[in-house]
């Protein structure tokens, strides 16, 4: 079984995307912000049945027949089927952007880190995602990785940094550099909670570290 915290890591990309659509917590009962959180609960549903359609049992079959790769069959399979999930992230996202003056300039930023971000696991035969899925490595994380868990469980807040603009404008702080700086720290905190763990696992974290300081999306936040 894959590791519940590489389920978090991986939140980064498609559960990243899918948490990013789920209910915010209710600030008010401002009529905009009721009907906002409803139609980003809409792209939420449209999202997860398009992506069901590629990641069903019929499909990976399909993955199999062509390579059978044994260590990570899900790997192969998700990784081949990237620009299918892509085209269902961006259908989500043409909808989404028009949701509020913040989503016409957060949703483009997580599209671009949600596609930066799947490159980068699916490089040189998805080295990185065959890291994380390693069941040799769920022990190390499960015992080590504990104290990022705050870091990653952000999935409360996502609307109210993506889709929504805050009832309060003064409050709202969520920007591109905010997300960036809060990816940032939770890698870095994997990275340094990884020491003990396979060499595989930690140059992996330390990989996606450096692909996100040098990436379009962040790198002028650090």
């Amino acid at each position: 079984m894959v590791s519940c915290r590489l389920s978090l890591v991986l939140g980064i990309l498609v559960t990243f995307f899918t948490l990013a659509l789920l209910d915010p917590i209710l600030t008010s009962s401002e009529v905009r912000y009721l009907e906002c959180r409803q139609k980003a609960h809409e792209g939420r549903i449209e999202y997860e049945a398009c992506i069901a359609k590629e990641l069903s049992d019929e499909v990976l079959n399909e993955t199999r027949a062509i390579n059978d790769d044994e260590k990570c069959k899900n790997c192969k399979h998700f990784c081949r089927k990237q620009n299918e999930i892509i085209h269902c992230a961006r259908k989500v996202g043409n909808f989404t952007v028009t949701l509020s003056n913040k989503a016409s300039y957060m949703v483009p930023f997580l599209r671009d880190v949600f596609e930066e971000t799947i490159a980068a696991l699916c490089e040189n035969d998805e080295e990185i995602l065959k890291a994380l899925a390693d069941t040799e490595n769920t022990p190390c994380m499960d015992r080590h990785w504990e104290p990022c868990d705050s870091l990653l469980m952000v999935s409360g807040y996502f609307n109210k940094v993506f889709f929504c603009d805050s009832t309060d404008p003064a409050n709202s702080t969520f920007t591109p550099q905010y997300v960036c700086q809060k990816m940032h720290t939770a890698l870095e905190c994997l990275r340094l909670n990884s020491i003990h763990c396979l060499e595989s696992l930690k140059k992996s974290i330390t990989l996606l570290l450096s692909k996100l300081r040098s990436s379009a999306s962040c790198s002028k936040y650090y």
